[in-house]
């Protein structure tokens, strides 16, 4: 399964523009104008021992601008040379004050189409197998998220509501009536179940994928590193450094995508932007917990079906350890707890919803785990829904 890369109509225009772009401009500048004044400093000195510190100094602080601005160039030259490697394959249009790229592909007969919202804040690419698999079918559509793969950078900060608008106008822009099936993973789910919320009449059903529990921050949001993931605070940092184009793309995607899709995949990783939005979504997500859909049954009666992994309690306990070595085992047994939960509640949204367990062994990436056992689930619901239309 590959992806077809289409010359996009015109070509974007790229920025840069963030905050750790400018403090490593600003920290290289201050160790030339240090380097400068201790050279200025060193003729009027005449003890060995603090001429040498301030040499070494000197030198140190040379470096570190030297390597900086090094960081900072290599960087814009492999952006540079990814995006003239691979354009958009789809549409960019404009929504506003910036552009969203959308790929749709397919004719949509019988059955109802499909949207593909990957989780963290992945370019949708991120679910190019699955598109790939059913644009033969129906219409089907991958888009990036504002200020994810090749869409412009949106409004900060990235919260859900401002997502699901920013979904809509792309949608009306490019001219896609639908109804679809929305299939959402993880952080993705919560831009699906909001935008089921909000534009019902746009949708004929929800797959949720072990998606984000918004009721998992109320108990979470002030904990520590509850608002990035690993190392996410670093990854903006390492970045705009260049240092990111020779990390791969978590994810086990070596077994699910083609040689084209992990590369690209690895490009955006390596970006920025990806890591910048991902955090501002996170911390938009966790300072409102009530702002976004979690009522049971807000979804009235719309088809609906959650597939969650089936994790041993203590098993999720061990998995979860290593991250968050700063909680009891009370304090973890609870989280455990709440988490399960929340993952069985998630079918409850609609009074039409159902559980579904992935398969055994498989975790929160099922999806790279199992990429055949989510297609079954997606063809089982717009067949289904294909022949409720009928009977109507």
């Amino acid at each position: 399964m590959e992806l077809e890369l289409l010359r996009p109509a015109a070509r974007r225009r790229r920025t840069d523009n963030y905050p750790q772009t400018q403090v490593c401009v600003v920290i290289a500048v201050f160790c030339v104008i240090a380097v400068y004044g201790l050279h200025r400093l060193t003729p009027a000195l005449s003890s060995m021992p603090l001429l040498l510190l301030i040499r070494v100094t000197a030198v140190a602080l040379l470096l570190i601008a030297a390597g900086i601005v090094s960081g900072l160039i290599y960087h814009r030259f492999r952006l540079r040379r990814f995006l003239n490697e691979y354009p958009p394959p789809g549409r960019l249009l404009n929504v506003g004050a910036f552009r969203m790229h959308i790929l749709a592909e397919g004719e949509q007969r019988e059955l109802p189409g499909i949207i593909w919202i990957p989780g963290s804040h992945d370019a949708g690419i991120a679910m190019a197998p699955f598109h790939n698999a059913f644009r033969d079918k129906t219409r089907s559509v991958l888009y990036d998220r504002a200020g994810s793969g090749w869409s412009d950078n949106g409004s900060f900060p990235r919260t859900v509501v401002r997502e699901v608008d920013e979904l809509a106008r792309l949608l009306d822009k490019a001219g896609e009536k639908g109804p679809f099936v929305i299939v959402a993973h993880s952080l993705g789910g919560l831009i699906a179940t909001n935008f089921a919320y909000k534009y019902p009449e746009k949708l004929a059903g929800l797959i949720l994928l072990d998606i984000a529990c918004p009721d998992l921050n109320a108990y979470t949001a002030n904990l520590p590193g509850s608002k990035t993931i690993g190392d996410g605070r670093l990854l903006p940092w390492l970045a705009v450094l260049g240092v990111l184009w020779h990390r791969h793309a978590p994810g086990g995607r070596a077994s699910v995508y083609s040689d084209e899709e992990r590369k690209i995949l690895d490009g955006f990783h390596a970006q920025v932007k990806t890591h910048a939005n991902f955090i501002s979504a996170l911390n938009a997500v966790a300072a409102d917990p009530l702002g976004t859909v979690s009522t049971p049954g807000i979804l009235g009666d719309m088809p609906l079906v959650s597939i969650i992994p089936k994790i041993d309690a203590a098993e999720h306990n061990n998995e979860l350890r290593p991250h968050v070595p700063y909680m009891t085992e009370f304090q973890l047994a609870n989280l455990v707890a709440i988490t399960a939960a929340a993952r069985l509640r998630t079918a409850q949204l609609s009074r039409c919803g159902e559980s579904r367990y992935s398969p055994e062994s498989t975790g929160h990436n099922f999806l790279a785990e199992a990429p055949d056992f989510v297609i079954a689930e997606v063809t089982e619901m717009l067949q289904a829904l294909s022949s409720l239309k009928c009977r109507s």
